[in-house]
């Protein structure tokens, strides 16, 4: 079983103990999971970088907040995926931390429903198909294609559930203002993995294959992927 080490930079023990419970192990692998309750000390695990596949980070920690969290973490593991996971996430902060490096950001109260495996799954796949990491260029967009079209029906059905929960009317205005923040999550997730996906696409469309015949090998180049992923109508 394949083993995922995660470094979770977080100060809350109760959103620990929701991070924890949402690494279920599964698809071949399990979550080796190291704890962290201070950004210092978070960087002083993590070492010089390659003890740990990804970083869960609080963007809200006691001796950091905002997005000098994630430009500490980024520039001291630039090899290291990192999603942010932060209890209140406004659109604007979130393409922001994007920006500057993340690999995804999620809302804490969204991670359940084998999201954050997801996400943890996806953000891995992608830095290896950059970087041609354990599989080979070519087998990469196949299996990312494969994974991008999962992820895009949990986040139809996710953003499906919450408008038919608003459309019922039987819910205060709290927690519609909650539902509107979680379609918008969902959203921005969609548009972020089309992005990353097309990138990826793009990079391969430049790589030759090579055709191996009995006597000789032939160099052809990989034929044209489509620019976009297919529109979904609501």
């Amino acid at each position: 079983m394949n083993t995922i080490r995660v470094l979770a930079i977080e100060d809350d023990p109760r959103d620990l103990v929701l991070l924890r419970r949402s690494l279920v192990a599964g698809n071949g692998e399990r979550f080796e999971v190291t704890t962290a309750g201070l950004l210092s000390s978070g960087l002083a695990a993590a070492g010089s970088g390659g003890r740990y596949d990804v970083v869960l980070l609080d963007m809200h920690l006691p001796d950091g907040s905002g997005l000098g969290n994630l430009q500490c973490v980024v520039e001291a593991l630039p090899d290291t995926a990192v999603i942010v996971v932060s209890g209140d996430l406004e659109e604007k902060l979130a393409l922001e931390a994007l920006r500057c490096g993340a690999d995804d950001c999620l809302i804490k109260s969204g991670i359940g429903g084998g999201i954050l495996p997801r996400a943890i799954r996806y953000a891995l796949e992608r830095r290896r198909a950059r970087t041609g990491g354990s599989h080979a260029p070519h087998d990469a967009p196949p299996k990312l294609t494969a994974a991008v079209l999962h992820e895009f029906n949990n986040l139809i059905f996710a953003i499906s559930g919450n408008i038919d929960l608003l459309d019922s009317g039987e819910e205060d205005c709290g927690a519609q203002a909650s539902r509107y923040e979680r379609i918008r999550v969902a959203l921005r997730r969609m548009s972020r993995i089309s992005g990353d996906l097309q990138a990826t696409l793009s990079l391969q469309e430049q790589k030759p294959v090579e055709l191996k015949s009995q006597n000789q090998t032939h160099t052809a180049p990989v034929p044209t992927a489509p620019s976009s992923l297919p529109a979904t109508s609501t």
